[in-house]
C-alpha cells in the first residue's frame, strides 16, 4: 500500500490490539486478493464496500464480532 495512504477504522466494538491486528491484516490481504490498487479501492465506492464486506466477515469468522462491527476508509495523509 502507498506510503501516502492511511486506513481510517471506525469501531462499534472494543479497540484490541488483536482486533486491529486482523483489521491490518484483512485490509492488506484484500488488497492483494483484489487485484487492484489501493488508491483504485480507495476512489471506488464499490471496492470500498467490497473492503468492508471482507474486513466484516473476517472480524466475524476470527473474532466472533457482529457484523458491521468496524467501517474501513482508505484516506490520503495530510
Amino acid at each position: 500500500m502507498n506510503d501516502n495512504i492511511a486506513i481510517s477504522v471506525s469501531l462499534l466494538c472494543e479497540q484490541t490490539p488483536e482486533i486491529l491486528c486482523t483489521i491490518q491484516a484483512s485490509v492488506s490481504t484484500f488488497i492483494a486478493l483484489c487485484g487492484y490498487s489501493a488508491e483504485e479501492v480507495m476512489d471506488d465506492e464499490n471496492l470500498t464496500d467490497a473492503l468492508n464486506s471482507y474486513v466484516n466477515n473476517e472480524l466475524v469468522s476470527e473474532m466472533d464480532l457482529r457484523y458491521g462491527s468496524v467501517i474501513i476508509n482508505l484516506v490520503y495523509k495530510k
